[in-house]
């Protein structure tokens, strides 16, 4: 299946080397990975969408690109609205999946700060 690493990288106005550099690749491995000849492991691939503003379904070929749009109502609770319609509208497994994505995803941001450190 293709991947959308180029085009993600290209809307983001990067070269390969910035976008190795900002997700701690070589520029080497960025070219592997837009020719599909290597895939990053999960934490790599959180990056990569986190850099580039997108999501890692988009990254993998397997959903549209994400619209730029002003920020969603927020509730009372501070929890954005859009957000809490689309949790609602998935199945227990479904957000079991989500949560585990977001716990990866809050623990390689944590890693990455203590790395900066």
């Amino acid at each position: 299946m293709p991947n959308n690493y180029k085009a993600a990288r290209k809307a983001k106005g990067l070269t390969q080397r910035e976008l190795g550099a900002l997700i701690g690749v070589a520029e080497s491995t960025v070219s592997l990975y837009e020719k599909g000849k290597r895939q990053p492991d999960n934490e790599t691939l959180l990056r990569m969408a986190e850099e580039l503003d997108t999501t890692v379904g988009y990254l993998l070929g397997a959903e549209p690109p994400i619209e730029t749009k002003s920020a969603a109502p927020v509730t009372e609770d501070g929890i954005d609205a859009d957000l809490r319609f689309m949790l609602s509208q998935l199945s227990p497994e479904e957000t079991a999946n989500v949560r585990a994505y977001v716990q990866g995803f809050l623990a390689a941001r944590q890693v990455r700060s203590s790395h900066q450190e």
